[in-house]
Formats: structure tokens, C-alpha cells, sequence
């Protein structure tokens, strides 16, 4: 029933072969130990959306330079993706603002800034002749994997690289655009991090997502920011526990239904002493560094 879905309402980019004719491994035993429900429940890959884990995907030396390519484009290229922050610590009914200012810096070839550099072009413009050798590799080696089912050479659309700092990873839920394509993979680097999926928040979205069997429906957002850090978005959402160089792909409703996201974290004492990230529920919990850099590559 499921793959049945995904066929009906994922599409194809002007007339190209659609990704979904190849097969993607199935999710397996080794997903579930990256992927755990906020509510407590059990989670089973029957009710997964589209998300696989690939662990250690790069080496400590591949990461290495993979980490000094990302800091010269962000040097080369890089814009501020919003305003500087501050930071806000909420603490039962008391906010208190933090002596800290996020600059999230941004690298990519989709078109969002005024005064954007761009290094690769995007989408049917996409040149993987102008990205740098080691991200280039590491594209193919995504592209050529058969498990995931071998994309159509060529295929890539977009490289983006994401900087914070502070420890202050926050990601709003969101969906990438149509234009993305249908498979993104996200490799971390310098800080593990919890990202997490939320259900969709349209009628015809969570429609589809209970029709495809991996959404019960009705469930309420949550907006209050000490709610959120504390139980998530809503009693339903996903949490993939994605360390540094492993490697997350997501497909189908995931990426066309699902928002993905990251909370904002939440402030530790002893043994943690910081920022952490909790994994189904606080009593898992994950110290993040200081610095996180994502690496997103979008392929149709």
C-alpha cells in the first residue's frame, strides 16, 4: 500500500524519468535504531515515510576534507539565511534573552538572496563541473549507491551547505521545494543532532499521509516554544538520531508531506553542561558542539 502511494502522488520534473522508478532498499532494522516516535509508541518501518539512515557514510579523513571545502565556500560564497538572532531561554512562564547573536550562514544554488553569489547554478542549471572535487565525489558516490536505487546520472540539482554556531541548531518545519527534486540526503559534520519529521500541516496532506497508513491524523501543533522543546511539535512527530557523517535520505511522503526540523534544544546541567537534544523522549539525551555544519544535496 505504501509504495502503491508514494506512485500516485510524487511526480515527475518535465518529463524526466521519475526517481521512483528505481527501487530503493527497504527500510530495515538498522533504520529503526536511528528512528523513534516523540508519544512512546513503538516505531515499525510500516509506518516510515521515507526515511533511511546510512551510518558512517564518510570516514574521519573524508570528513576532514569535507570540512575544509565547506569553511572556504562559506568564506567564497556564503550569505546570512536571516537576521541574527538572540538567543532565548525559556524557563517555565519566564523568557530571558541570552548575550549570544546566531549569524546562520548559507551556501546554495537555489535562488534566495539579494545579494547571493552562486557557485553551482540550480536545478536544470545545476553544474557539477564548478563544485569542488571533494563534494563532487561525494555526490556521485550518493548518485551511483545502489541503495538508492542508483539515481539517473545527472540528476543532481542543488548543493547546499548550512553553518551554526552556539550550539543553536533550530530549523523551523518546513518542506524543501518541488524544484528540489524528490531525494534529499543530508550529511552532518562537527556535531551530531536530532532531526525530526512532523506531520503535514494541510488537510489534503495528512489525507494522504493516513490513506498511505503512516499517519493516524488530528494532531494538535504545538506554537508555545517551552511546549515544543519539551514534547516536540506534536505527539506524532519522528526523531532521527543523525550523528556526524552519517548520512539521511528522505523520499516520497517524507520529503512532499513531512516537515522536517530541528528543535531548539534544551540547556543541561551536570554531567551535559550545555545545549543537548533529546532523542524520543529527555531521557535520551545528546550533548551538541558547538559548531554544525549540514551538507544538503537535492537530486530530482
Amino acid at each position: 500500500m505504501f509504495q502503491n502511494f508514494i506512485g500516485k502522488v510524487i511526480t515527475s520534473f518535465k518529463g524526466k524519468p521519475s526517481a521512483l522508478s528505481r527501487v530503493h532498499r527497504k527500510f530495515n532494522d538498522e533504520d529503526l535504531k536511528f528512528l523513534r516516535r516523540v508519544d512512546g509508541t513503538k516505531f515499525a518501518n510500516g509506518l516510515n515515510p521515507g526515511v533511511r539512515v546510512e551510518p558512517n557514510y564518510v570516514d574521519e579523513k573524508h570528513a576532514a576534507e569535507l570540512l575544509e571545502c565547506a569553511l572556504q565556500l562559506k568564506v567564497d560564497f556564503g550569505f546570512k539565511s536571516c537576521e541574527a538572532q538572540d538567543v532565548l531561554l525559556v524557563e517555565g512562564d519566564t523568557n530571558a534573552s541570552l548575550d549570544i547573536k546566531i549569524d546562520p550562514i548559507r551556501v546554495t544554488g537555489r535562488p534566495e538572496h539579494p545579494n547571493q553569489k552562486f557557485p553551482w547554478g540550480y536545478g536544470d542549471d545545476f553544474k557539477i563541473d564548478m563544485v569542488p572535487p571533494v563534494l563532487r565525489n561525494l555526490a556521485l558516490k550518493i548518485e551511483s549507491d545502489a541503495n538508492f536505487g542508483q539515481l539517473r546520472k545527472g540528476s543532481l540539482r542543488d548543493i547546499t551547505i548550512n553553518y551554526r554556531d552556539h550550539s543553536m541548531f533550530k530549523l523551523d518545519p518546513h518542506c524543501d521545494p518541488a524544484s528540489d527534486g524528490e531525494n534529499v540526503f543530508i550529511i552532518g559534520l562537527l556535531s551530531d543532532v536530532v532531526l525530526t519529521f512532523t506531520p503535514p500541516d494541510s488537510a489534503e496532506g495528512s489525507r494522504l499521509s493516513v490513506a498511505a497508513g503512516v499517519y493516524r491524523g488530528n494532531e494538535t501543533m504545538r506554537t508555545n516554544p517551552s511546549a515544543i522543546c519539551a514534547h516536540s511539535w506534536t505527539d506524532f512527530d519522528i526523531d532521527v538520531d543523525l550523528k556526524k557523517h552519517y548520512l539521511v535520505h528522505f523520499t516520497g511522503p517524507a520529503k512532499t508531506l513531512w516537515r522536517h526540523a530541528i528543535r531548539t534544544g534544551v540547556d543541561v546541567g551536570p554531567p551535559y553542561n550545555g545545549i543537548c537534544d533529546w532523542f524520543g523522549d529527555l531521557h535520551h539525551l545528546a550533548r551538541r558542539n558547538p559548531e554544525r555544519i549540514s551538507i544538503v544535496f537535492a537530486f530530482e
